[in-house]
Order: structure tokens, then sequence, then C-alpha cells
């Protein structure tokens, strides 16, 4: 069978039917493929096999983190009902321990707190309030009470909660010098300030707090519960010491 083939047009024509066709050209299968596309197909299927077993491997997992998730919050569960069977036990304990720990004399803490209250008077302050610069601390307490520290810290966390939506307002500052060993946390206005009483006041004040109820009538500004950054202020609005005369009584922070 003869053909006129026409490279221009790509076409061939049936020298003896003159029927005219395109030319179709066929690739010369490439034998070096052949090796590549099983090396593939192997890995493909290796492929998939490790993944239908890590597929089980995530499953059996899961379930097995669902298992210790269980076990956690029933030894969770568990921990807290003893807790909260204890903690009568353990608040009678801590109450029955003594709220007033006296520091010794030698400790530095004496003379710092000593000078931090000398401090505290204005130097613009005159008559009375110079008393106060010359001021002798003669006993330092620590004040433990597990009650009234539980009842701050969860007033405290009110107040940072209502502040993140209405926002802190007035920032209040303290003119007391920082104590090293008190952390105070600004964005609920939390400051060191003074409340001066009398010493049959103090277990009273320790045990149960303030109460406006137990302050004494007659004072400057009425009777209530008042605190201060002026050392002057709070020893001689108790009356501590007079012009030209001394005295003792008791300041808290």
């Amino acid at each position: 069978m003869a053909y006129d083939v026409n490279f221009d047009s790509m076409t061939q024509q049936n020298v003896k039917t003159s029927k005219v066709r395109s030319i179709r050209r066929v690739l010369k299968p490439n034998e070096a493929v052949f090796p590549i596309l099983q090396e593939k197909e192997l890995l493909l299927s290796e492929y998939s096999e490790r993944n239908a077993s890590l597929t089980k491997e995530v499953i059996e997992l899961k379930e097995e983190v669902e298992r210790l998730k269980t076990l956690a919050n029933a030894a969770k569960n568990e921990h807290v009902t003893k807790m909260s069977v204890m903690e009568s036990w353990r608040m009678e304990k801590q109450q029955s321990l003594s709220i007033r720990q006296p520091i010794p004399s030698g400790d530095p803490v004496h003379s710092q707190i000593q000078n931090l209250l000398r401090q505290a008077c204005p130097q613009s302050h005159y008559a009375g309030c110079l008393a106060a610069r010359q001021l002798e601390v003669l006993s330092v307490e620590q004040v433990h009470n597990v009650k009234l520290w539980k009842q701050y810290a969860f007033r405290k966390e009110e107040i940072k909660k209502e502040s993140e939506t209405a926002g802190i307002g007035t920032v209040v500052e303290s003119e007391l010098p920082p104590l090293d060993w008190i952390q105070l946390d600004k964005s609920v206005n939390e400051v060191v300030l003074l409340h001066g009483t009398h010493s049959d006041k103090i277990d009273m004040i320790t045990q149960y707090g303030f109460d406006q109820r137990m302050a004494r009538e007659g004072g400057l500004y009425g009777q209530g519960v008042y605190f201060t950054d002026q050392s002057c202020k709070s020893a001689y609005g108790y009356l501590w010491f007079k012009l030209g005369e001394s005295g003792s009584g008791w300041l808290l922070t």
C-alpha cells in the first residue's frame, strides 16, 4: 500500500483510493519508565499500609487518653471530697495556732519598720507630729489568720474581675516606703496603709478583722475604721502621745 505524505499539512493520501487522513504519531514506549512506575506503585502500597497502621495507633492512643482522663477526673473528685471533709478539721487546727507570731528583736525587720514609720511622717507636719519622727519600735509581730486572709484574697479577686470590665477608676497611691516582703497588685489599687489602735483591741482585730461597731465614739471623723499612710496620724489619732509627752500603742499594716 502506497501513500503520498504532505508534511506541511501533516496528512497522507492513499495512492490507490485517494483517501486522505491526518498523520497519527505514536510515541515509542520508553522502557525506562516501567521500573520507576513499579517502584512508585510499590512505595504507594507501603505508604497506604503504614497509614492504615498509624490510623489504628491514633485510635488506640485516643482511647488511652480518654481512659487516663477518666482516671484523672476520678482521682480529682476523690481528692476534692477528702479535702472538703478535712476542711473543718484543718480550720480548727489553724485557728488553734497562735495568730500573733512575735519576731525576734534581733531581726533586721525591726529597724526597717522603725525607719519606715519615721519616714512616714511628712516633713511639712509639726507640733504633735514631730514625735513620730523619733518613735521607737518596741516589738514586731506577724499576724497569721488563714480565715481572714482567704476572705481578703477572695475579695481581691472579685475586684480584679470587676476592674477588667469597668476599669480601675481612680488610682490610689501610698506615701509609705516600699516593703521588700510585701508584694502589691497595682491592678486592684492594693497599697500598704497604717491603722493605729490600743493594746486592748489587738486580739479582737487580729482574730476577727476590723469592725466598725467596735470603733470608739467621738473620733475626729466620727465612729469608723480609718487607715492612713502617715504614721503621725495613726499614732496621734489614738493619743499615744501629746505635745511634750510620750506613750505607746499598736500600728497595724
